[in-house]
């Protein structure tokens, strides 16, 4: 028969190294499961990244177009202010009212295109009322 000390030192010798074990197996899903959670992170804030890069390019974009637009504009007052001769009761030329209403009119349509921009796009209504 084996001694019951023996049998009990043995036993307790399983138990230590299952316990090992399992603490081991516990360690390595936790990395596991850390790895998984760095792998979607990463990807999530690629994501966002591109998203804000693309909304960074429009914008540049729409910089740049307003940017040729308003040099054309500012070309077109020079020129239609460039040999006028002023009238005493300093009226604005025929030709000037036409591309400020022009200029108004875009302006009024980008606000009230822009998203969020309810309460301009209220005044920009009113303005053009009046």
């Amino acid at each position: 028969m084996i001694p019951l000390r023996l049998l009990g030192g043995v036993g307790g010798v399983a138990l230590l190294i299952g316990a090992i074990g399992g603490w081991q197996v516990r360690t390595w899903k936790a990395h596991a499961d850390e790895a998984k959670f760095a792998a979607a992170a990463t990807a999530e804030r690629e994501a966002i990244t591109a998203r804000y890069s693309a909304a960074a390019q429009d914008f540049e974009n729409q910089r740049r177009d307003g940017e040729v637009v308003a040099a054309q504009v500012q070309t077109r007052i020079k020129e239609v202010y460039r040999d006028v001769k002023v009238p005493g009761d300093c009226a604005v030329p025929d030709s000037a009212v036409g591309l400020l209403e022009g200029a108004r009119a875009r302006v009024n349509a980008t606000i009230a295109s822009e998203p969020g921009n309810a309460v301009q796009a209220d005044r920009a209504a009113a303005s053009a009322v009046h």
